[in-house]
């Protein structure tokens, strides 16, 4: 069958006539949509309120060294800032900076985040990620912005970093990660904060932290359950629980062990700290003296008065076969002459 293109004989719609087809349909909307309006957040006004934390990737060295990046830490009332260089905005570098803010400045009251997985959980249900876990420790409250605008201080303070440390850096011909935390520590964070922040008139709320055991909150924790052997696994590793002066848990129970940033590890149980010895493979299982030794007929149960119904019927079973293999011998020990 031929279909004919009919189109050069079909009238035009008027366009008018078309937009009220549309609107009957519910595919026209009459009204101008118009965008949420939003509001400018007014800054915090105490020191350790709120601080915004990001992690800014760029060419920090210009090619002279490897890429990298800065982690930031920015007050949101005072703007004062708090940066370290790391390969990359991994939980790693993210606990060891947020340890040597807490230890220089205080404990603040809340940190505002992005939703990367070092932060935040991929899915609802799940357990906190090492960061958030420290965080809570600490009575932080952690946000997570729906996007990078929502935490513009940060990305901004980043944006002017990316112009000013840049020239700083090659200026001072700095190309590696630890020179340049070095010059951050020494020369560039005081200028810049002693230049751009304004603490001055506002109140610091940062608890300080004299007497928190910071390593056993700023580490990796995760939960192992104790094998009858005293041993448990981690990363296909065994580990031995050694005698201490702390009780022992019982087989079955978890233990919570706990890799400091410095890579030690720690085994804690009613958060007391036990002894362990990596072992280099598994150990031995110990063999059981086996419950059936053998068929020997010297064996003292054999010899053993048989107990029920049919013990007799055993009896006479047993000696008939025992005459048996002892004809059996005699005739293959004795053989008929030829």
């Amino acid at each position: 069958m031929i279909v004919k293109d009919h189109t050069d004989t079909l009238p035009l719609v008027d366009h008018e006539t078309l937009r009220r087809w549309l609107l009957k349909a519910g595919l026209w909307s009459a009204a101008r949509t118009r965008k949420a309006h939003r509001r400018k957040r007014e800054r915090r006004q105490k020191i350790g309120s709120l601080i915004q934390f990001d992690g800014s990737h760029h060419d920090w060295f210009e090619g002279r060294g490897p890429a990298c990046c800065l982690l930031v830490a920015i007050d949101d009332a005072s703007g004062r800032v708090f940066m370290h260089f790391a390969p990359s905005e991994n939980a790693h570098d993210v606990l060891a900076t947020l340890k040597a803010y807490v230890e220089h400045y205080g404990i603040p009251r809340e940190i505002y985040t992005d939703k990367a997985k070092i932060y935040h959980p991929p899915s609802k249900g799940e357990r906190l990620t090492d960061v958030g876990r420290a965080l809570a420790r600490l009575g932080v409250t952690m946000i997570l912005a729906h996007s990078p605008q929502a935490k513009g201080r940060v990305e901004r303070s980043n944006r002017t970093h990316q112009d000013r440390l840049v020239k700083a850096l090659r200026q001072n011909r700095i190309s590696t990660i630890d020179a340049a935390n070095r010059f951050l520590e020494h020369t560039y964070l005081k200028e810049h904060n002693t230049r751009f922040a304004h603490p001055d008139g506002l109140r610091d709320i940062h608890r300080p932290s004299d007497g928190l055991d910071l390593d056993n909150i700023f580490c990796f924790e995760t939960t192992r359950r104790l094998y009858n052997d005293y041993t448990i696994t981690l990363d296909n590793q065994f580990i031995q629980l050694e005698k201490s002066e702390a009780p022992l848990p019982p087989p079955g129970r978890s233990v919570t062990l706990r890799t400091w940033l410095d890579g030690s590890l720690h085994l804690f149980w009613n958060e007391q700290e036990l002894a362990l010895t990596p072992l280099a493979a598994r150990p031995a299982v110990a063999v059981q003296p086996s419950q059936n030794p053998g068929q020997a007929s010297t064996h003292p149960w054999r010899h053993k008065n048989p107990i029920g119904p049919g013990g007799r019927y055993l009896v006479e079973k047993r000696t008939m076969k025992s005459t048996t293999t002892q004809k059996k011998k005699s005739v293959s020990s004795n053989p008929a002459p030829p």
